[in-house]
């Protein structure tokens, strides 16, 4: 009898239990004020979308316009989407929204057949648009969760359109054909993830899905020709709930056999249901079903597919939340957030939730307009229900952010209903949590049922600038160089820098010799300080200005000489020369001296060129480059020349003799002389060159090169900074130019490798640039080289076309070194000797 009795009393209690503890959230939030909902946020004409891209930013469209709005401030965006324009051929009204979240982008269908893509990481920036079909009316849109492609309902010509999101072009057209059915509209959609599929609900009662891509479109009969108003997935398991708006009821389907799983959730007493969204709830721990229609709010329970009553009158069962205003799309925070936000037919959004509901408001101390040092600010804080209050800095809605301490000491504190809290923070105890520019503040009150609500306020820091660290100071010629750290807060605007001859002066002096305005990135600045004395002590001093023309706490001061500054010449003692002096004309003359020779036939002819009087450091440059040149004169021209038979049509290029060749070089020269090197270092000192030589039987060539050679690097100083490096530059070029003979042992048919030696002259022109002035001269020498010829020919079929084509015999690659002795045989003044390794294409023809 007592086991029966107490069965009755269980059974009574789960009966009489308020639905509110099962049903959750489950109150409309109210406010007296535009602070509190329902909101406006300036919505001027019917919403016709509204998206969730986190807890705290949603996307809502109405007419032909996109904002977004701020969930945890409860206002808008201070960056919004541009107006639509007919200039850019964005114009037309947003029927339809959806949040691409693998691209982080807010896709739009119009009604003018178009489609817009806001990109959320530059939202104020022109949408990007596709015209899918020109003025048709564009619907629901379909979002793969892969991020593989978006589905766009047209409801004029009954087809989903599939666009590929990697190219944000059209990928196919998938037609909709319905059984004795001509005429319907899409109506609302979504992506089922784990069967990897969209879903599309129409006018007519059917169920349109196929897989991802579009392929294989199939329809399911929910209820004959009634209107499937929306649909929702749920979030862990291959099931839908439809929504059918005729009968008032809601229809739960497995995505994963396409049949029908429970086709009667009754919502009668909601009549006219238009939308709904599945909601995890995190306490009590349930998936619930929200469906707005005319009546107000229906909340179904999804374990066992049932809604919940919650009206006043006894003769009415399932009864909807009444609602101050007749509620349309639904939108559904997280479980850990707790909040359902439902647009209403008065182009409000209202708010659903048994959390706390927060406002609050900020003023900061002695009327500042920011907090900074010395500075407080106040929050008032009002919650609608009694719980323990902490604020965070940064972070989100969670409190993940960094806890504050409040001017009493306190984390934490209580607050009461309805009864208005001031908290006071001071920045100097959260001075390290702070950042420089707009902080958001989070406050979060939980009840005694664990339900935490939250909202967000922001402060402004603003801080005077750092001090400034200098990392070193430079010297140049009149000049010093000030490097030091870029600073990093938000709000700075340049950096004052100030120069003085005396150390106080530096640090008191309102006279700023340079301003540098904050660069957009980096980690160190240089500032170039010009106008100074050479050989005089400077000190310079710094100080960062903010956008407030607040100044750094004090300046940081260094010191430093500017002294003359110079080039490598002057390291060598070298004060350059004219192009070409009168005395040493000779060189010049040897190469077309020997050239002459190369067409006479007597010796004694070349022989008559040294009656010219030179100097004889040039003597054996001349000697080579003639003895070469007659040697090859005397060689009898007739047996040089071959005869081809030659067709009366065709002469082919391979059957004309030809004795030249052109060669293309590129390497790094590596010299030798200890002050080169340190100047220059081995590295990277790229040269190139061309030489176009005469070929006798293959095996040997007389010819000339050009080349070109251009560095930068730091000067060195003089007088208190000798040997020292400046942190001036000079720049330093060369244009070797060289005669060579070359021998290649190429006396074998097979010719894929042939070894040469090359020797000859060399005359490089130099010039150097400093500080605004130039020197320049020429310097004399002689280079030795060993190479190595690839017959490419040897290696590609594509040797007779060229020889066809442009006359090339022979096509080699070269791998060359090479060392050169350019000094003008001194043992002072510039030293260009060193080592070039260089490759390079031999053509010969």
């Amino acid at each position: 009898m007592m086991r029966c009795l107490f069965i009755l009393l269980v059974v009574n209690v789960l009966i009489t239990i308020s639905p509110s503890s099962h049903a959750y959230p489950s109150a409309e939030v109210l406010g007296a004020s535009s602070s509190n909902p329902p909101f406006t946020f300036d919505i001027n004409a019917s919403i016709t979308g509204i998206t969730k891209i986190n807890d705290r930013r949603f996307a809502i469209s109405y007419a032909d316009t996109l904002i977004l709005v701020d969930m945890g401030l409860y206002a808008l965006e201070s960056d919004q989407p541009p107006v639509l324009s007919e200039d850019d051929g964005t114009d037309g009204n947003l029927t339809a929204i959806a949040y691409a979240s693998s691209k982080s982008w807010i896709i739009a269908s119009q009604d003018d057949g178009d489609i817009l893509f806001f990109d959320l990481d530059d939202i104020t920036a022109v949408p990007y648009s596709i015209t899918l079909s020109i003025g048709n009316m564009l619907g629901p849109i379909v979002v793969d969760s892969n991020g593989r492609y978006a589905y766009i309902a047209n409801n004029s010509d009954h087809i989903i359109h599939v666009i590929d999101l990697a190219t944000k072009s059209l990928e196919k057209n998938v037609s909709i054909s319905l059984t004795d059915i001509d005429t319907f509209e899409f109506t609302d959609g979504v992506f089922e993830p784990i069967t990897d599929e969209a879903y599309f609900t129409t006018d007519v009662g059917e169920l349109i899905f196929f897989a991802t891509g579009g392929a294989d479109v199939s329809s399911l009969t929910i209820s004959e020709d009634s209107v499937l108003s929306s649909l929702d997935v749920f979030p862990n398991s291959a099931y839908l709930y439809v929504v059918d708006q005729d009968n008032a009821n809601v229809i739960k389907v497995s995505a994963s056999s396409h049949t029908i799983v429970n086709s009667d959730i009754d919502i009668s007493a909601n009549s006219t249901p238009f939308d709904i969204a599945l909601m995890d709830v995190a306490n009590p721990v349930g998936l619930y079903a929200f469906v707005s229609g005319a009546n107000g709010m229906s909340v179904i329970d999804t374990n066992s597919n049932s809604a919940f009553d919650l009206g006043d009158d006894v003769d009415v069962d399932e009864e909807p939340l009444s609602l101050s205003a007749v509620p349309t799309y639904v939108i559904a925070s997280s479980d850990t957030d707790g909040y359902l936000y439902v647009a209403t037919e008065l182009s409000q959004i209202g708010v659903l939730s048994e959390n706390p509901w927060l406002s609050i408001s900020t003023a900061y101390s002695d009327d500042a307009s920011a907090l900074s040092e010395d500075i407080s600010v106040t929050l008032a804080i009002t919650s609608d229900q009694e719980g323990t209050y902490s604020i965070y800095v940064g972070g989100d809605q969670t409190g993940s952010g960094t806890l504050l301490t409040n001017t009493a000491g306190n984390t934490s504190g209580d607050i009461q209903a309805d009864t208005a809290l001031s908290v006071e923070l001071s920045y100097n105890t959260n001075s390290n949590a702070f950042s420089e520019g707009v902080n958001d503040l989070w406050v979060l009150v939980e009840n005694d049922n664990a339900a935490i609500g939250r909202i967000a306020a922001q402060v402004t820091v603003d801080v005077p600038p750092d001090n400034v660290t200098i990392v070193s100071a430079g010297f140049g010629n009149e000049k010093i160089y000030l490097n030091f750290e870029r600073l990093i807060a938000a709000d700075i605007s340049s950096y004052n820098i100030y120069v003085s001859a005396d150390e106080s002066s530096a640090l008191t002096t309102e006279d700023i010799a340079l301003t540098i305005t904050q660069p957009e990135s980096g980690t160190d600045i240089t500032a170039e300080i010009p106008n100074l004395t050479n050989n005089t002590l400077y000190y310079i001093a710094i100080e960062a200005v903010d956008t407030n023309a607040q100044v750094s706490a004090s300046r940081s001061i260094t010191s430093q000489t500017p002294a003359q500054s110079v080039g490598v010449l002057e390291r060598f003692g070298e004060t350059g020369c004219v192009l070409v002096r009168t005395n040493n004309v000779h060189w010049v003359l040897a190469l077309a001296l020997g050239i002459i020779c190369f067409r006479n036939r007597r010796m004694f002819q070349c022989s008559r060129l040294f009656r010219f009087k030179m100097d004889s450091k040039f003597k054996w440059v001349l000697f080579f480059t003639l003895i070469s040149g007659c040697a090859w004169a005397n060689d009898d021209t007739d047996s040089r020349m071959q005869t081809y038979a030659v067709s009366a049509n065709y002469a082919p290029m391979s059957n004309i003799r030809k004795n030249w060749e052109v060669e293309f070089r590129g390497g790094f020269w590596l010299p030798t002389h200890s002050i080169m090197k340190y100047t220059f270092t081995n590295c990277c000192n790229i040269m190139g060159k061309i030489q176009v030589g005469y070929l006798h039987k293959r095996r040997y060539s007389i010819g000339i090169s050009a080349g070109f050679l251009y560095k930068r690097a730091p000067a060195f100083g003089s007088n208190v900074h000798a040997n020292a490096r400046a942190q001036d530059r000079f720049s330093f070029m060369l244009i070797p130019m060289e005669t060579n003979f070359t021998w290649r042992l190429d006396y074998m048919n097979q010719r894929a490798l042939i070894p040469y030696i090359r020797m000859g002259g060399d005359y490089v022109f130099y010039r150097q640039a400093i500080s605004g002035q130039s020197q320049k001269g020429i310097k004399f020498g002689a280079h030795g080289a060993i190479g190595l010829q690839l017959a490419w020919s040897e290696f590609s079929d594509s040797a007779d076309v060229m020889n066809d084509l442009g006359g090339i015999n022979d096509f080699f690659l070269t791998l060359d070194a090479q060392y050169q002795l350019i000094n003008n045989f001194k043992s002072s003044g510039l030293d260009l000797s060193g080592f070039v390794f260089s490759m390079g294409l031999l053509l010969m023809f």
